[in-house]
């Protein structure tokens, strides 16, 4: 659903938000189908987005690994935050993430995911998404 009025985004990189309702704005990106990624690749990048999310935001960030649930064990890292984490992946990894897709929670249930089921979730739709020309990023 589209915003109405007139939108005035907030930009924080590669993400913004609207100034007339508050939706996050995730840029379009492509996946390049010749380099297949992989899950240290995309492992490497999670880990770097949630580390730097939790910097950001000044709080603790302990160690994160693959058996690491980012919802139960990094602080404060909760629904408001997810979207952002996704979107920032998404945009590193050069992949589309859909906004109804949650890579840290299991679809329908309220069971955690840990960063290694995010990573297969990842890869999986890398896998599936064609390969088209790159997009400029609506960048002010």
């Amino acid at each position: 659903m589209a915003c109405r009025g007139s939108i005035e985004a907030i930009w924080c990189r590669e993400l913004a938000v609207c100034g007339y309702c508050g939706k996050i704005i995730l840029p379009t990106v492509m996946v390049d189908l010749e380099n297949p990624m992989d899950a240290n690749e995309v492992r490497a990048a999670l880990v770097e987005v949630l580390q730097n999310i939790q910097t950001a935001s000044g709080l603790e960030c302990p160690a994160i690994g693959g058996t690491t649930k980012p919802i139960e064990e990094l602080p404060k890292f909760d629904s408001k935050i997810w979207p952002v984490a996704i979107g920032m992946l998404g945009v590193k990894l050069g992949i589309t993430i859909a906004n109804d897709v949650n890579i840290f929670r299991r679809e329908k249930t309220t069971i955690a995911l840990t960063v290694d089921e995010a990573v297969a979730i990842v890869v999986a739709l890398a896998e599936t998404q064609p390969s088209a020309p790159a997009q400029k990023v609506n960048a002010q």
